[in-house]
């Protein structure tokens, strides 16, 4: 057996996982945002099932799941990778739904792509009143800070930063990390949210049921939602 075969035996993967699981608090957080993240991917697929940009809408599911998968094997850098993918693919959605002929050249063109600064400035421009509804969630800052915090570690520049541990032999839980990365997540999902129902709520809205209106507007005041022109009972 090679060493590295011996430290990848060393960890105790399952109790790992069975520490995270003892957060309750951590687990529901996590649930609550899967749930959420799945019932926007319904509405869509609801609303357009054969959308070529589809598949950026299942990856976003998938990296959310990685990153919590990574977690509770206590790989809370790696996760990083998988937090930016979390967003990034739910942003590509939102763009390439809309410009099907971008998305062509991105899947033709290997030296093609699309930044981020570029997406959100399209959002800017042409979603109406998107610029002076995102004030109301303080989006903006909140994307350019959370993406920061996140592309540091993704890129090496703060090594550490998340914390566990340095060695293959030595990985295990830290509760710490552990909930750093559920606040981050929290944070990403938060964003998405918003995001999704700036740029896509006029559009969608009277098609999504009234189940996943509840679900998509929880925790905002009646204030925000009349200011954003949406409502469980419909566009206001």
């Amino acid at each position: 057996m090679t060493k590295l075969a011996e430290a990848l035996k060393k960890p105790d993967w399952q109790k790992n996982v069975d520490e995270l699981l003892e957060q309750d608090n951590l687990i529901e957080a996590y649930s609550s945002e899967c749930e959420l993240l799945a019932c926007w991917v319904l509405e869509f697929l609801k609303h357009d099932e054969k959308s070529p940009a589809n598949p950026f809408a299942f990856q976003m599911l998938s990296a959310s799941q990685h990153v919590i998968a990574l977690a509770s094997l206590g790989l809370y850098t790696p996760a990083a990778g998988s937090m930016r993918g979390l967003f990034e693919s739910a942003l590509y959605f939102l763009y390439f739904r809309k410009h099907p002929i971008e998305l062509a050249t991105l899947i033709r063109d290997p030296d093609f792509y699309v930044q981020k600064s570029e997406i959100l400035i399209f959002f800017s421009k042409h979603i109406p009143e998107y610029q002076a509804k995102q004030q109301h969630f303080g989006l903006n800052s909140a994307i350019a800070n959370w993406y920061k915090s996140v592309s540091s570690v993704v890129h090496a520049q703060i090594p550490g930063s998340w914390g566990g541990p340095k060695d293959l032999h030595s990985i295990s839980q830290v509760i710490d990390s552990a909930k750093n990365i559920a606040a981050i997540h929290t944070q990403a999902v938060k964003i998405i949210n918003q995001l999704f129902l700036l740029v896509m709520g006029a559009d969608l809205w009277g098609s999504i049921s009234p189940t996943s209106r509840k679900l998509f507007l929880k925790g905002y005041s009646v204030e925000v939602k009349k200011a954003i022109g949406l409502d469980i009972l419909g566009s206001v």
